[in-house]
């Protein structure tokens, strides 16, 4: 399956996706303003950031080795085995953490120990949707994308009517506790269409090999590295905005971020589940013929979503969210600017991770950290909301002379 057919039928899911995000984010808006979206962002911040910690960090080893191994059975299997054994430890370590400490993770992501029992329904749940992203990573591994796609759409959509329900009956705490479960409660649809595949028939009950778990945790680093700076550089970003300008400027922030990442968010889809098995096999003179193949497709298409974006932007605010967040038109330019950019460097990041360089990963990440946090430090006084921007697309223009440089030698050849 080419770059254009994996990126249609994954397309479909994460428009889905898409669209269910936005349901959620336009009811947010509409009745809790701001301040609803503030929090939010914090706890979808926090989501992100368990994501990563309570499967290991090994979904992108899982689905590399899945696919790499697609020859050899025994490592396949093996690989299958250590993916479930390792998630279900750090999940179940995860979980115990949350119910000890929720008070104290609810004072500091939600500004209030009332959101205890957020975490603690949380720590309950985490081992389920940490089995349930090993499922879904083991799918892509091999290349079973039609039933990657399917089962996502059924759980994107499951996940929707379950936050729904919550939201009609508990108001805002109902829409968190959904933020807080739906990734859990898809295993249902998950399991419905996997419980007879030949993979899960494997004997778990087996003797952790650390010498095989070390290729696996080799991809933990770079998980954990996006985990801690991804997550972290938003939530200390709306808190410096919260601290300097107000809570309901830190909402409108979080408003223009979710509704900019939109296109971002169904090219990424397509990225990971064709880019990441497909440049795991191939050898340095195929990756530049797939690379420009990618880029030819990548480019135009990026550029296109930022203009319709930005020509669109009043439309689409008076759509997903209220008259109150039109303020955030004016700052369109330079945000989109940067996802533009960023939808190109995500390429050469799957890259980054298919060939296991985990320094040049780590060093990627810290690099957009330290840059967003220190431009927007330096220009939020005098600039408000658009200093913030302007750091995005600072971090987005460094992070892609970071890659070129990186991958030159692949790019550009001597002979």
């Amino acid at each position: 399956m080419n770059f254009v057919n994996s990126s249609i039928l994954t397309g479909v899911s994460t428009v889905v996706k898409l669209a269910s995000n936005l349901i959620i984010t336009k009811l947010v808006a509409y009745f809790y303003g701001a301040n609803g979206m503030f929090l939010l962002g914090n706890l979808a911040n926090f989501l992100t950031f368990l994501k990563a910690i309570a499967t290991g960090g090994i979904e992108q080893g899982t689905v590399k080795y899945v696919s790499q191994y697609e020859d050899h059975s025994k490592e396949q299997k093996k690989t299958i085995v250590h993916s479930l054994q390792i998630a279900f430890v750090f999940s179940s370590i995860c979980g115990v953490v949350l119910l000890l400490f929720r008070n104290q993770i609810s004072t500091y992501v939600l500004l209030e120990s009332n959101y205890a029992y957020l975490f603690a329904v949380t720590g309950i749940s985490t081992v389920f949707f940490s089995l349930n992203l090993i499922f879904l990573n083991i799918l892509n591994g091999l290349r079973e994308i039609k039933r990657f796609v399917l089962i996502s759409l059924v759980g994107n959509i499951f996940s929707l009517l379950v936050t729904l329900l919550l939201l009609y009956f508990y108001e805002l705490d109902g829409v968190l506790l959904g933020f807080c479960i739906n990734q859990a409660v898809v295993i249902i649809p998950t399991l419905l269409f996997v419980y007879k595949d030949w993979w899960l028939q494997i004997s778990l009950v087996q003797r952790i090999q650390w010498a095989f778990s070390q290729k696996l945790f080799r991809f933990s680093l770079m998980a954990f590295a996006s985990a801690l700076t991804v997550p972290m550089t938003y939530f200390l970003l709306r808190k410096l905005i919260g601290d300097r300008l107000g809570i309901d400027q830190a909402g409108m922030w979080e408003a223009l971020v979710r509704l900019s990442s939109v296109f971002l968010m169904v090219l990424a889809a397509s990225y990971s589940t064709y880019l990441l098995p497909t440049f795991s096999s191939l050898s340095k003179n195929e990756l530049r013929k797939e690379l420009f193949k990618v880029y030819k497709i990548v480019i135009p298409i990026s550029f296109i979503g930022v203009l319709a974006l930005y020509f669109l932007r009043v439309f689409i605010i008076k759509i997903l969210y209220s008259d109150e967040f039109l303020p955030i038109q004016d700052l369109f330019l330079y945000q989109i600017l940067g996802d533009g950019i960023k939808a190109i460097t995500l390429v050469t990041g799957y890259l980054i991770i298919a060939k296991g360089m985990t320094k040049a990963y780590v060093f990627n990440e810290v690099l957009q950290m330290a840059v967003y946090m220190s431009v927007s430090y330096l220009l939020l006084d005098q600039f408000k909301l658009l200093g913030v921007t302007i750091a995005h697309l600072t971090t987005a223009l460094s992070c892609l002379v970071f890659q070129l440089i990186l991958f030159r030698k692949v790019l550009w050849p001597k002979n």
